[in-house]
C-alpha cells in the first residue's frame, strides 16, 4: 500500500472543493468559532461529515494543521478499515488467507486511497462502518 501510494499518487494536490470546505469549518471550529464559514457570522448547517470536522478540529487544536490533521486521519483510517477488512473476511471464509488477502490487498491500493489524496472524509466514515457491520455481524460475536 505505502509503495502504490508513493509511486503513483499525487500527495501534493490540492483538496478538492467540499473537501476544501470542511476544512475551513474544522479550523473555526478549533479555533473556537463554532461551525462558521465566516468568523463573526452565524453558525450554519453546512458541515455534511460533522464526526469527521470534530476530528479534524480536534487534531488542529493540538497543533497540527488543516491539511496535515485531514491526511493523519485519512490514513490511520484507510489502513484500519484494510485490517477490518481481512480480519472479517479470515472469520467469515474460514481462515481463508488467500480470500482475505485479496479482498484487502484490493481495498489497500483501491480507490480508498485517493479520497485520503484528495483530503476526503470518505475513509474515516468507511472505517466507521466497516467496523459496525463486524460488530453488528452474528458470527463475530464471542470472538
Amino acid at each position: 500500500m505505502l509503495g502504490y501510494a508513493v509511486f503513483f499518487l499525487d500527495f501534493k494536490a490540492y483538496p478538492h472543493e467540499d473537501a476544501a470546505i470542511l476544512m475551513r469549518y474544522s479550523e473555526n471550529v478549533a479555533n473556537g468559532h463554532g461551525v462558521v464559514w465566516n468568523v463573526g457570522e452565524k453558525p450554519v448547517d453546512g458541515a455534511t461529515d460533522f464526526l469527521f470536522m470534530i476530528a479534524v478540529a480536534s487534531l488542529i487544536k493540538t497543533g497540527f494543521t488543516a491539511e496535515i490533521a485531514v491526511r493523519f486521519i485519512d490514513i490511520a483510517s484507510h489502513v484500519l478499515t484494510v485490517v477490518i477488512v481481512y480480519l472479517a473476511v479470515r472469520r467469515l471464509q474460514s481462515g481463508s488467507r488467500w480470500m482475505a488477502f485479496i479482498s484487502a490487498g484490493f481495498l489497500a491500493i483501491g480507490p480508498g486511497l485517493f479520497y485520503a489524496v484528495t483530503y476526503f472524509g470518505t475513509p474515516f466514515f468507511r472505517s466507521f462502518r466497516s467496523g459496525s457491520l463486524v460488530l453488528r455481524n452474528q458470527d463475530f460475536k464471542g470472538s
